[in-house]
């Protein structure tokens, strides 16, 4: 007849080692992660909504670093601006000066070459103001200088901004000033120059938002 030696006590002695073995296992790998959950069978459901919760904020991160981007880029254009914007301003300086009934011949042939070069500084800071290799003042990096900066987690989540296409070849932005010039440049009667003024006022219109 077979015999069966069995010792429950070193049975249950050897679950309960095992068991504070994984448990103590468990408590490492806790302490030297930082986590409470570090695989599935800590908890599944957890672990499920942790991997989303994740993703989102790595999303959020990388909207963040999109966002400075941006605002480098729209830095970078308002820096130009500024400068197109005083230069249109002593463009008006100067017409309002040539309009006057003092200014002689010879001093409105040097308000009008001041005028000329200033209307060339004008488009070749439009047609070299750059970011990151990109045109941005002159639409030369699509048909509309638009841009959408993903600024959110999930798609979707853009803002756009566009810029105006400031060289003296888009239609209508510099037609005014360079009708104006050309009549500082060839007129000696000062109504005739004022006229030429009235007309830098015009061009001096917002940029579309």
């Amino acid at each position: 007849m077979a015999v069966v030696n069995t010792n429950a006590n070193a049975s249950i002695a050897q679950n309960a080692l095992a068991r504070n073995e994984r448990a103590m296992n468990t408590a490492m790998e806790r302490l030297s992660t930082g986590q409470r959950i570090n695989s599935a069978s800590d908890d599944a459901a957890g672990l499920a909504i942790g991997s989303r919760m994740t993703s989102q904020i790595r999303g959020l991160e990388t909207g963040i670093r999109n966002a400075n981007d941006a605002i480098s880029m729209i830095n970078t254009a308002d820096g130009a601006l500024i400068e197109v914007t005083n230069m249109l301003q002593r463009m008006r300086e100067l017409a309002l000066q040539a309009s006057n009934g003092t200014t002689t011949s010879d001093d409105r042939s040097y308000l009008s070459a001041e005028y000329a070069n200033l209307l060339s500084e004008i488009d070749r800071i439009a047609e070299n103001t750059q970011w990151n290799g990109m045109n941005i003042l002159n639409h030369t990096t699509d048909a509309s200088s638009q841009f959408a900066y993903q600024v959110g987690a999930n798609g979707g989540q853009t803002i756009q901004v566009q810029f105006g296409d400031l060289t003296d070849t888009a239609s209508g932005v510099f037609a005014e000033i360079k009708a104006s010039h050309n009549a500082i440049a060839a007129t000696t009667t000062a109504s005739a120059i004022t006229q030429g003024t009235s007309a830098v006022v015009v061009s001096t219109r917002p940029l579309p938002p």
